[in-house]
């Protein structure tokens, strides 16, 4: 009775009631235990006579769990709230506030665990970023940080790893480059660690964010002999789009081949850039400028 005073509903929420929620559901299941036997004891007479007075719903139906309906939910809650936070004892939509913590949920484990996403998934996480979802709920001081940590996660879903270069003239690569530097000055003494910072470094090596960028070179000599090994299976370099064994072949073949286009004639930004062009050249997935 309290919680219906307060929200108007019996449709408690397993996050923010868990007790009640158990409980919720397991008259529920009572009463259909009973349905099914057509018969049932007094007790429980007494108590499912008690509960349809109060208005209480025997029967719940389930939460939509369409993919854009659920975005449609999030954009009207943006509309009128400046943001996709929902928290999770949101009242008027609890659907909407259960979903959005199922979508950080299923991130959190594909970023952990390096998990192939196929082209639906991938497109409805982009779309989620587009519309401003976060993944992890933070204080307004935090939120550079977390705005550049969903580019990575992005970035991630993308090419399969976290290994982003130190190209300063991309805000993510910049980030990156000022991340690692943070990250070397405190530990060698030179600047004071903050507990939030500590928190966020914590974050970033869970996702597979390295703090040295040699791990770039080893990504790069990593897949480039997954292409060896294709091109001497297959006689070329054209990776399918559905290529099981290596899922992530084909995109970083095309991050390569859109790379190296804007490479000017004769002009590489170091000695490593122009070795694995002409290493790229060789294998015959680029053509010599």
């Amino acid at each position: 009775m309290a919680f219906k005073a307060k929200h108007g509903h019996y449709d408690v929420p397993e996050e923010s009631y868990p007790s009640l929620h158990y409980w919720v559901r397991e008259k529920r299941e009572e009463f259909r235990d009973a349905a099914a036997r057509g018969e049932s004891n007094p007790e429980e007479k007494d108590q499912f006579r008690r509960l349809s007075e109060i208005g209480f719903r025997w029967k719940v139906e389930p939460p939509p769990k369409n993919f854009a309906t659920m975005l449609q939910h999030l954009g009207v809650y943006k509309a009128e709230h400046g943001k996709c936070n929902v928290p999770h004892d949101y009242e008027k939509n609890p659907a909407l506030a259960a979903w959005c913590i199922t979508q950080r949920k299923q991130l959190q484990i594909l970023v952990q665990g390096n998990v192939p996403l196929d082209e639906e998934k991938l497109n409805q996480y982009r779309r989620l970023i587009e519309i401003g979802f976060w993944w992890h709920e933070v204080k307004r001081q935090c939120a550079h940080f977390e705005m550049r940590f969903q580019e990575l996660l992005a970035f991630k879903l993308q090419h399969g790893h976290c290994h982003i270069s130190k190209d300063r003239d991309s805000p993510l690569g910049r980030w990156g480059y000022y991340t690692r530097r943070k990250k070397r000055d405190i530990t060698a003494g030179l600047k004071e660690t903050k507990p939030e910072m500590e928190i966020q470094f914590a974050r970033l090596e869970e996702v597979g964010f390295k703090w040295d960028n040699t791990a770039v070179k080893e990504r790069f000599d990593e897949r480039f002999y997954e292409l060896v090994v294709f091109k001497a299976k297959y006689g070329h370099c054209l990776v399918p789009k559905q290529y099981k064994k290596h899922p992530y072949l084909r995109r970083w073949c095309y991050n390569q081949i859109q790379k190296r286009k804007k490479v000017c004639k004769g002009h590489f930004t170091n000695s490593e850039d122009e070795e694995q062009y002409h290493r790229l050249v060789q294998l015959g997935l680029l053509k010599d400028l």
